[in-house]
């Protein structure tokens, strides 16, 4: 019985009061009308409302959530898919397929810090483990879950995991370590006012003192059927009516113990639950053994066989034939007690053979995904090397692209100097060249000058003179000739000065 618990806690993990009232009609309405993004958050919806309705609709709403997601990049969207199509495959019993989808998704989640998308992740594969038996891999996962939620203060899936914890260690009959994860999820809860989780800490904590304080854990089941019938949770009720049903009828109170029992019949009958309801027959066996009434006991044992036989439970089966050949002890019916007890080793025989072929499968299936991961992580590899070559060859196209630039650059400057080089030395020739013939044409004058000079003073100052001298011969002399002598004489210094500066 306590492994149905495990399914109301995946159910509240899952299915929030948001997602229970959804609308399916409005969102297919809607569907059409979308695009991208906002047609992938309706299309994993769509496969949460579905998924405990019509589980094909669910899967096939999460295959299209995680397609369409995948071609544009939107990675929450296809987290979310996978997670929605883990859940499927997960009450399909294709437990394998479970885990690969809650693998991919968890790395999709490590890619882009989506730490609630992680920890769901952690928590849903610790079902898996927990139902299948494998103890310490599911608490690790638990534990790993709850540091997640942890980490973003998320008090609701805080108080789910350690929900879940204290329920995996309650079926390990680990009682004390289940009380304390139960009154730490009962705390959380309260401190939210979330009365659904708070329902189910308050039915873990009367599980965990069925072992431990009876009268307390028939006070925590009342406590969280007040809870349940306010939030008119009927398949919660179920459960915690028929653990209820059984505490009472082992404290003797068989009017109460019958009354909870019925009560949790009518329910799962309600819902179509044959598991549930062999194991409601089973409890009332159980009080009416107590009560000494031997053919209600039986009526009950064989009804719960037969329901086992038809849904082929062989966990049921072996508990049932168990009890059967109890029974037939009690009242000494030696070969009817024999004949179930064949029976019980057998089943017992069987279920041990499908538990090794079960995990035996589930290794083969955990050795196949591991080498799909290997070649996966080995492509991966292979593209990151590629991508490497590729960005060394364009780094290596870039390098030799500035190099050819910066000596392009030098090039054209060194053409540059030596251009400007070359004109500076021209300038320099020309300057040169002018200056030679600034000084050749200063030289032709000043030569010029001095023959001028030279020519001036041997041809006039001569002649002068011979005037002069004519003057003086003259035996008259008026003071106009003396005047034109005056002349003379200044005439010819001037001329004798002038050769001289020149």
């Amino acid at each position: 019985m306590k492994m149905r618990i495990v399914w109301v806690i995946l159910l509240l993990l899952i299915i929030s009061p948001k997602s229970n009232a959804i609308n399916i009609d409005s969102l297919l309405a809607i569907l059409p009308t979308q695009k991208d993004t906002s047609e992938i958050i309706t299309l994993n919806e769509l496969s949460l409302a579905y998924i405990y309705e019509d589980i094909e609709k669910g899967e096939y709403y999460a295959h299209s959530a995680i397609k369409k997601a995948h071609e544009i990049g939107y990675k929450k969207g296809e987290i979310k898919g996978l997670i929605r199509l883990g859940i499927v495959n997960d009450i399909k019993t294709h437990f394998d397929s479970a885990i690969a989808c809650y693998d991919l998704a968890a790395k999709l989640c490590i890619e882009i810090n989506e730490i609630k998308g992680l920890a769901s992740c952690y928590n849903n594969k610790a079902m898996i483990y927990s139902n299948k038996g494998w103890s310490e891999k599911a608490i690790e996962l638990y534990i790993e879950s709850l540091k997640q939620f942890e980490k973003i203060d998320d008090k609701l899936g805080q108080g789910n995991a350690l929900n879940n914890i204290s329920v995996l260690y309650n079926n390990l009959y680990k009682n004390k370590e289940g009380l304390q994860y139960a009154y730490k999820a009962r705390d959380l809860f309260q401190s939210i006012n979330h009365l659904s989780g708070l329902g189910a800490a308050l039915n873990n904590m009367a599980l965990s003192f069925t072992t431990i304080k009876k009268d307390s854990a028939i006070i925590y089941y009342k406590k969280a059927i007040a809870i349940k019938e306010k939030l008119n949770d009927l398949y919660g009720l179920g459960i915690t009516y028929d653990n209820l049903g059984l505490e009472l009828g082992k404290e003797n109170r068989y009017e109460e113990s019958l009354y909870y029992l019925d009560k949790a019949l009518a329910i799962k009958k309600n819902f179509d639950d044959q598991y549930g309801i062999a194991y409601v027959h089973m409890h009332k066996a159980s009080t009416y053994r107590l009560i000494g009434d031997k053919d209600k006991q039986l009526d009950n044992l064989l009804t719960a066989y037969k329901i086992a036989n038809n849904i082929s439970n062989l966990r049921l089966l072996r508990v049932i034939t168990n009890n059967l050949s109890l029974y037939y002890h009690d009242i000494k019916n030696w070969e009817k007690a024999y004949e179930y007890l064949i029976k019980n080793n057998q089943y017992s025989d069987s279920l041990q053979t499908s538990e090794n072929h079960n995990k035996i499968a589930e290794i083969e299936a955990t050795y196949e995904l591991e080498k799909k991961n290997l070649i996966i992580e080995n492509k991966e590899f292979e593209l990151k090397v590629a991508e490497a070559k590729v960005i060394q060859s364009r780094t290596q196209i870039i390098f030799l692209i500035v190099l050819l630039i910066s000596i392009l650059i030098l090039v054209i400057f060194i053409w540059i100097i030596l251009k400007q080089r070359q004109k500076n030395k021209s300038i320099k020739e020309n300057i040169e060249r002018l200056k030679a013939q600034e000084k050749a044409i200063i030289d032709a004058e000043n030569k010029e000058r001095t023959r001028f000079a030279k020519d001036l003073h041997d041809g006039a100052g001569q002649l002068l003179s011979a005037v002069k001298m004519n003057l003086n011969a003259l035996p008259e002399k008026s003071e106009k000739i003396n005047q034109i002598g005056d002349k003379l004489n200044l005439a010819i210094k001037e001329i004798s000065f002038h050769n001289q500066i020149t």
